[in-house]
């Protein structure tokens, strides 16, 4: 799977690259640049590819550098960082003090929070993170007003390399399937509610 989805962006970059030799041959500006382009979109996505089987090989051990973390205070410096004139981000409850690898439970909640900006097509993106403990259980939501997803997709986008074209954007099919990794070496689950053209809801439980 790996090898199939570094190999397609190459294939490409090789048709490109000859497309951009008969584009200076023949002292075409345009195509020249339109061809210059299409050929770093494409060595943007093996990027994306290569940097996302790195963060999720890094999962594998999963008891490293565990630590107490204040969760409202790690997701409220990262509202702040996301938000703008085009993004409010809300922290409706008072989030706990987990034991839990920083970097990890930073990865969970950077990757939510920029799918909700990413997959978006609202005027104003809208994010709420909210929290509540019921029997033994940390139980987590980042609720968005984005495109949504189909219900059909709703196990396929948390598997490696399994992504949905969305206008043309960059993806390399490996954000929510690093989370789900975290959560899982975490003993926890993960899963969404989801309505098209409204907006997503992510939940996932950590035990408590």
């Amino acid at each position: 799977m790996v090898s199939h989805d570094l190999k397609t962006p190459l294939s490409n970059i090789l048709a490109l690259s000859s497309w951009l030799k008969e584009s200076v041959e023949n002292k075409d500006g345009d195509a020249i640049k339109t061809n210059a382009e299409l050929i770093d979109k494409q060595v943007t996505q093996m990027d994306l590819i290569i940097q996302g089987v790195l963060n999720y090989s890094l999962q594998n051990d999963v008891s490293s550098n565990y630590e107490e973390i204040n969760l409202d205070i790690l997701v409220n410096d990262l509202a702040i960082l996301f938000t703008n004139k085009n993004c409010i981000i809300t922290v409706k409850s008072k989030l706990p003090i987990i034991e839990i690898n920083k970097t990890k439970i930073l990865q969970v909640f950077q990757n939510l929070i920029q799918n909700g900006i990413k997959y978006n097509n609202k005027e104003l993106f809208e994010i709420e993170i909210d929290y509540k403990l019921e029997q033994n259980l940390h139980t987590f939501s980042v609720k968005d007003n984005g495109i949504g997803i189909e219900k059909k997709y709703h196990k396929k986008i948390f598997e490696l390399f399994q992504r949905l074209d969305v206008n043309g954007m960059e993806n390399a099919g490996i954000g929510l399937s690093l989370v789900k990794k975290i959560i899982s070496r975490n003993n926890g689950e993960i899963y969404l509610e989801s309505e098209v053209n409204v907006g997503s809801t992510f939940y996932f439980t950590l035990p408590a």
